[in-house]
């Protein structure tokens, strides 16, 4: 399992994530580093983390606004391969992304998330586009059910969504409730996991949200979790590098 630092993006800042209130996420401020600065702070992530991911999520990108391509250099600075979330919710959105992607020396993912996704057909079509090796499929919730406001994708369970990405052909999947995001109250999606894990064998997953301790990340290792999204747990100081050095559940 590895752990993958998290930069949320808003204002051309590095943000802190809190419950999913978007309009009240304000620039991070951090143990590791004096800069809210997208490539200050993602070098001092991945001085902690033993492994070279980042996941960038793009808030204002995903509010409708242009992409932050500075910020996205910035990072890519670190030398960390990176998943990138920016609200794509059309093929023809993708191909910035994936333009992008193809620039890198270092690999760039796309995410595909629920809450920018329109139907199950256009999800199939921006997985196209993408193509297998570079999309990653985030299964969005908020205090546990589907953040989704669109019509398609209403009356479909989480686990029903699950499997539709899964069927479509994406074998990376995230699995986030942002409510649970910043706010120190442990893991929200355990159960989730597991029955996620347990219809697909061979799934990538990737999960995260209320990361306190060693013992969270041992949670989700045993849930069946592959990778896990932290930033609030980094910046405080609560998972330092000795911890993840000599945490058993991490990949070497």
């Amino acid at each position: 399992m590895k752990v993958i630092p998290v930069i949320d993006l808003k204002d051309g800042q590095v943000v802190r994530g809190i419950g999913g209130q978007r309009a009240e996420y304000r620039a991070v401020q951090s143990q590791l580093v004096t800069s809210a600065s997208a490539g200050p702070v993602a070098k001092a992530l991945c001085s902690v983390v033993q492994h070279q991911h980042l996941y960038i999520a793009d808030l204002d990108a995903i509010a409708g606004a242009a992409p932050d391509w500075n910020a996205y250099d910035q990072v890519m600075t670190s030398g960390a391969e990176i998943f990138i979330d920016t609200g794509v919710a059309t093929p023809d959105e993708a191909k910035a992304l994936i333009e992008f992607a193809d620039r890198q020396s270092a690999r760039a993912s796309i995410v595909v998330a629920l809450e920018s996704s329109f139907s199950p057909d256009d999800l199939a079509d921006i997985f196209a586009r993408i193509g297998v090796g570079r999309a990653i499929f985030s299964l969005d919730l908020k205090h546990g059910l589907a953040l989704t406001s669109a019509v398609a994708w209403k009356g479909n369970s989480v686990l029903d969504i699950a499997a539709c990405a899964t069927e479509i052909g994406f074998e990376r999947m995230i699995v986030l409730d942002i409510a649970a995001v910043g706010i120190d109250q442990g893991p929200q999606v355990l159960d989730l996991c597991r029955a996620i894990r347990a219809a697909d064998p061979n799934l990538e997953l990737i999960s995260g949200g209320g990361v306190r301790s060693v013992d969270d990340l041992r949670s989700f290792h045993e849930a069946g979790c592959d990778g896990i999204l932290v930033a609030s747990a980094l910046h405080d100081g609560k998972l330092t590098r000795s911890d993840l050095q000599n945490c058993d559940v991490l990949s070497r």
